[in-house]
């Protein structure tokens, strides 16, 4: 039996909605706490992994809540067995490994990375 494309999650004083494949390999994510809803660009990253990519800083909100969805967004990941890249500015990028750590990285506009391994 194949998962919901409508998945719901609470992670803290957080809630997560994720609407899979909305079109081919974009989709929908919704972050909202209290009376805040942030609709966030997602989609597919076509680099080894997979990993979903995760644009915060192409959506308005308050320094405090950018940083605490950084944390909840790799909540969810490791809930949800997704691997994440969150871009929080244009050439940094926090890396979701799926295994509890977060690793920042310098990236290309591409999304490459720019560090050497």
């Amino acid at each position: 039996m194949s998962k919901p494309r409508n998945q719901e999650y609470s992670i803290g004083k957080w809630s997560i909605q994720f609407w899979a494949n909305i079109h081919m390999y974009c989709h929908r994510l919704v972050a909202s706490k209290g009376k805040k809803t942030y609709e966030l660009h997602c989609e597919d990253l076509p680099i080894k992994g997979p990993f979903v990519g995760v644009w915060l800083y192409e959506t308005e909100m308050p320094d405090l809540h950018r940083d605490e969805l950084i944390t909840v967004l790799a909540k969810w990941g490791d809930k949800t067995e997704k691997r994440l890249k969150i871009y929080t500015e244009r050439e940094v990028s926090h890396l979701n490994l799926g295994d509890g750590t977060i690793r920042i990285e310098k990236t290309s506009p591409t999304g490459e990375s720019l560090e050497k391994s």
